[in-house]
């Protein structure tokens, strides 16, 4: 049974995932609009182009930022401000420095600035969390996903890809500016040294984490466009925009939960099941619709829609494991970010031989398959490190 005063606390953390939702849903919508008009303008094959660029960029964000976008959610929520504003500093600079590699690539002064954009977009949107300003967090969110309905389909039709890429990258600009705002001083300069010294074990944890997350966003389709080649990558590329859209509610208590305690506290195996239960009850749902839909106006993609009905049922098994990853986080475990490496490594092999013997749909399998790999491993660490008898939510 559930204590009045958990009940309540819960209450109050159902209405900040309520805002945090609605924002998260609108800007999925508005992003997964964005790339599905992109596909229909596009052939599969440019499609995939497009989005190899985009994942290159995106890589550099994610590798630059290490992590730090969870430190400094974690750290503002915990008052400590000095290292939540390093942490933004640090994030900026690192990917400034790595960002002129891509100069070198086509589009490449383009690729640079969407990498710069994307981490501060990142670092602002969990800086605001931190913050627990929900309101703030929402308008920012919403901003980005209407900039980029609007711009990148426009850029494409009027410069093609370079056009489309630019106007995505001003999206992020416009929408994160928030992260260049405070400013550099020295104090915060001669604070870098101590946080990566003291606290450098913590922010490993979290960039595995972060690369983990990110990787069915990032590293898969580096993979898939190189070994399996640009039209294989715009299908599954087509697929996995359809899961992201349908990866709010994980999304939302993976980032609530890193700056509030209640999901922590809840420790009944009931909470799981229910939780699973309505991932299963949501993707069934998704199942029905889609499997109607794409035939009729996604007509170029029909032929691999069984890839995108396997890829719908990660959807429980994502929900399970945002919590258990933002509950370790925020108790800075020394272990998950290792689960999180596992996983990615066990997509990536996964991705390789599926993908080799049954081509898009292989590659859906592997990740429903390291999706729930992950989910097991996370709530077998939760229940040890919080001395739970049960996996605890």
């Amino acid at each position: 049974m559930l204590s009045a005063e958990l009940v309540t606390d819960l209450k109050g953390v159902f209405g900040q995932l309520s805002l945090v939702a609605i924002a998260k849903l609108g800007s999925n919508v508005l992003q997964a609009a964005t790339f599905l008009l992109l596909a229909a303008s596009m052939a599969p094959a440019i499609f995939g182009q497009f989005a190899l660029y985009f994942t290159i960029a995106a890589t550099v964000s994610l590798v630059g930022r290490f992590g730090l976008n969870y430190g400094v959610a974690i750290w503002r929520s915990q008052g400590d401000s000095r290292a939540a504003d390093c942490s933004t500093w640090l994030a900026l600079f690192a990917t400034g420095a790595a960002a002129p590699l891509l100069i070198v690539l086509p589009h490449g002064p383009i690729l640079a600035l969407l990498a710069i954009a994307t981490t501060g977009f990142t670092i602002s949107q969990y800086d605001l969390l931190g913050r627990r300003d929900y309101a703030a967090y929402a308008k920012s969110a919403l901003l980005k996903g209407g900039l980029m309905l609007a711009l990148a389909p426009l850029g494409y039709s009027l410069g093609g890809v370079s056009a489309a890429l630019l106007a995505t990258a001003a999206a992020n600009l416009a929408a994160g500016w928030s992260a260049y705002r405070a400013g550099v001083t020295l104090e915060t300069l001669q604070s870098a040294k101590s946080l990566v010294s003291d606290r450098g074990s913590v922010i490993l944890q979290n960039f595995l984490v972060d690369v983990a997350t990110n990787l069915s966003r990032r590293f898969d389709k580096l993979l898939v466009g190189i070994a399996f080649g640009t039209e294989v990558l715009g299908y599954f590329q087509f697929g996995m925009h359809i899961l992201f859209a349908l990866e709010l509610v994980p999304i939302v208590m993976q980032q609530v939960t890193l700056v509030e305690k209640t999901f922590i506290r809840v420790t009944s195996i009931r909470w799981t099941l229910i939780l699973f239960a309505a991932g299963l009850v949501f993707s069934l749902a998704a199942l029905a619709a889609l499997s109607t839909a794409i035939p009729i106006y996604f007509p170029a993609y029909a032929s691999e829609i069984l890839s995108i009905q396997v890829l719908i049922f990660a959807v429980p098994f994502l929900m399970l494991s945002a919590v258990y990853n933002s509950a370790l986080q925020r108790a800075a475990s020394k272990r998950v970010g290792w689960v999180s490496l596992y996983r990615s490594l066990v997509l990536m092999f996964l991705l390789l031989v599926l993908g080799t013997l049954f081509d898009v749909t292989g590659l859906a399998a592997a990740v429903l398959i390291a999706a729930a790999i992950q989910c097991g491993a996370l709530a077998a660490l939760h229940a040890k490190e919080f001395n739970a008898a049960t996996p605890a939510l």
